[in-house]
């Protein structure tokens, strides 16, 4: 069968910050935070410029305190805007993580390039990069491809 998630700590918190977003008064729209998650990734992770330690890092501390800010700001008039804000919340985590492996990804490869680390190791052909959450944390990690 299925288990009952319905009192997991987790699932009470993300219905207090969905309530929290239709009950606002005034604040920023989902359209705000998409266009400064879209300017923040354009800027620090494009992958049309060479990137570094410290440019990424200087992305993910942008989009940690996108993420704050738009926590307490954000606000929706009706379901399809709450549906819009919750999308571009994942959107910025999805953010994050791509930081987060760029930053584990310590080569440059393809569109990847990276001036702290301008060679391609031939260690990695056939790896990727994976990350995924252990105790709340983004984890990151080596896997081949088959």
């Amino acid at each position: 069968g299925f288990t009952d998630i319905t009192n997991r700590p987790e699932i009470a918190e993300a219905q207090q910050f969905y309530s929290s977003l239709l009950e606002r008064r005034e604040g920023a729209s989902w359209k705000e935070l998409n266009l400064a998650l879209q300017q923040i990734m354009d800027d620090y992770t494009n992958t049309n410029k060479t990137r570094s330690e410290t440019i990424l890092k200087a992305g993910l501390t942008y989009l940690n305190h996108l993420e704050v800010e738009a926590r307490q700001a954000v606000k929706c008039s009706n379901a399809h805007e709450l549906m819009r804000a919750l999308e571009s919340f994942d959107l910025l985590m999805m953010g994050k993580l791509v930081i987060v492996s760029a930053l584990e990804r310590k080569e440059s490869r393809g569109p990847h390039r990276r001036s702290d680390y301008t060679f391609t190791n031939p260690l990695m052909n056939n790896k990727f990069v994976t990350v995924k959450k252990v105790a709340g944390v983004p984890t990151t990690g080596i896997r081949k491809i088959f």
